[in-house]
């Protein structure tokens, strides 16, 4: 009796394995088709992951590039909070353009979209995932040069630079 249950164990054991094995192999090969797929040799950061769908890849911005492009009046900011966040403080000049709600918000904001410069996205921080969402969206819309400033307002409103 001991013996059979110790067999059935070892037979149950050996097709989990076997199903991991199969599940990675599959994940593996399904990321190695992906024209973004994840690196898996190189070291790779956030900022990998801001990628448009044809694979072009989202510029970041330091505080210090979305500082000089704001205070040449190049860039237009879009905040991608939700909107009781943005009324709390926002990058002085700033639209509201949640990601999550993006169709809703983008069609009166349209207008103000500017013919040339840089769309610059942020959200809250470096805790805040919602920038690289919104750049995403916009450049596979190809709504502008989209840049992102993961900073956001957090390193912002930090660094003592206007907030409305």
């Amino acid at each position: 009796m001991q013996k059979k249950i110790h067999l059935l164990s070892r037979a149950l054991f050996l097709r989990s394995v076997l199903i991991i094995t199969v599940s990675c192999v599959l994940a593996l090969a399904a990321n190695a088709l992906r024209p973004n797929g994840i690196p898996l040799v190189q070291a790779w950061e956030l900022r990998n992951l801001a990628v448009c769908t044809d694979g072009k890849r989202i510029p970041w911005l330091k505080l210090a590039e979305a500082q000089a492009l704001f205070s040449k009046g190049e860039a237009l900011f879009l905040d991608a909070r939700i909107p009781e966040d943005y009324a709390e403080g926002h990058i002085q000049g700033a639209f509201n353009l949640p990601y999550d709600e993006f169709d809703h918000y983008l069609e009166p904001l349209l207008g103000e979209l500017p013919a040339t410069g840089p769309l610059i996205t942020y959200c809250g921080g470096t805790d805040c995932h919602s920038s690289i969402e919104l750049a995403i969206k916009l450049c596979d819309n190809n709504l502008g040069d989209v840049k992102i400033f993961f900073g956001g307002a957090e390193a912002w409103e930090a660094a003592g630079l206007p907030i409305e």
